[in-house]
């Protein structure tokens, strides 16, 4: 999905993984009741992390938003990163600038996992890069929008996008080669770019990790996601 300003509606592609049918029927109702005259969600639902790889890659474009549970299976009756962690793990290679909220019970009578060990493995998501993790309530569904929709108003914000040092610094380079296209950015290195943001979605899926490793400060490092716009300028820099 392309962040920007423009009037025009922009659609959102939201996939839930849960295996727990209210949670899932309930946040599905509360992001298709927030649709604007900007903003329209279209939401498909999976039960289990097999369905959601199933889903991921019958899907070419991808999805924008993922809503996953703490306690996929086979979370229940073992350890939690069996589900969690490596549906996360597969989304940061493949699609690191999917937004990612983790929803979920983090207590549960039944549950041998004790309450702390959902805490580890809820802060070892955010680490993965999720952008928030809600417990699950009788208001969680609508937090859950709210937690996207600052997510997109963050993405949608140009200074969010240029007002940095290195911008400023070599926005005329980046305008010049890489003007009216999407570029993936890790550290101080354009690391791919394309015309659109599915087609660099793309080419990110075939970057080796080896050689993204040499870009990056940090092996947690993702990719960032810049629309370059082909502007016009003057004597002071882009206009």
């Amino acid at each position: 999905m392309q962040f920007n300003n423009s009037p025009f509606r922009q659609s959102f592609q939201v996939l839930i993984v849960d295996d727990d049918e209210p949670p899932t029927r309930e946040v599905s109702i509360a992001f298709l009741e927030s649709a604007d005259s900007t903003i329209v969600f279209e939401v498909t639902s999976a039960k289990s992390p097999e369905e959601y790889y199933r889903l991921i890659q019958e899907r070419t474009d991808g999805f924008d938003i993922l809503i996953v549970d703490l306690k996929l299976s086979p979370g229940r009756g073992g350890d939690l990163r069996q589900g969690i962690c490596k549906v996360l793990a597969w989304q940061r290679l493949h699609s690191p600038e999917t937004m990612v909220v983790v929803h979920s019970v983090f207590t549960d009578e039944n549950d041998p996992d004790p309450p702390d060990r959902a805490i580890q493995v809820c802060v070892e998501a955010i680490r993965l890069g999720a952008i928030d993790c809600i417990k699950k309530s009788e208001f969680s569904p609508d937090i859950v929008v709210q937690s996207v929709m600052r997510e997109i108003r963050r993405r949608r914000q140009p200074d969010s996008v240029f007002d940095s040092d290195w911008w400023r610094d070599h926005w005329r380079e980046i305008v010049e080669m890489y003007g009216g296209q999407v570029i993936a950015v890790i550290g101080k290195q354009v690391v791919a770019h394309a015309a659109t943001v599915d087609a660099l979605r793309r080419q990110i899926k075939m970057l080796n990790p080896d050689r993204l490793a040499e870009f990056s400060a940090s092996l947690d490092e993702r990719p960032r996601i810049m629309v370059v716009p082909a502007f016009e300028e003057d004597d002071d820099g882009p206009v």
